[in-house]
């Protein structure tokens, strides 16, 4: 599957220094589905992602652009497996919603995020908040 989104980390210099009080890193992108309603990326710069997975925040496209009721986010790690652990499952698709990682995910290496069931040439944001070891 083609990248259709952008990333776009929260802060501009290396990564791996925490942009935010108490350790924590954000990084956010917005996205936009294929002909067939997912979408698919992965980050594979190496320093990107290293901490703690704590939090999945997730911000539909309106109007036009707005996904389907109940698409689906999901964040695998190099062996494939869903870090969120179906957390960005059945996302709503008129309001900004969080979720809480119950068991927080040490991560470190690239990630790919992916989005389905969203509608043709559908739009939002995906968040993440990384904590440090």
């Amino acid at each position: 599957m083609a990248d259709t989104g952008t990333y776009t980390p929260a802060v501009g210099t290396d990564a791996r220094v925490p942009p935010m009080n108490r350790c924590v890193t954000r990084f956010q992108f917005d996205w936009t589905s294929d002909a067939s309603g997912d979408f698919e990326k992965t980050i594979t710069d190496p320093s990107a992602f290293f901490g703690k997975v704590i939090q999945l925040e997730t911000k539909p496209g309106a109007g036009g652009d707005q996904p389907l009721d109940l698409y689906d986010v999901t964040i695998t790690n190099a062996v494939g497996a869903d870090i969120l652990g179906g957390e960005g499952a059945d996302r709503s698709n008129t309001s900004a919603q969080i979720a809480f990682l119950t068991h927080p995910v040490l991560v470190a290496g690239p990630l790919t995020f992916k989005v389905a069931n969203a509608g043709n040439a559908k739009k939002g944001t995906i968040a993440i908040l990384l904590g440090s070891f």
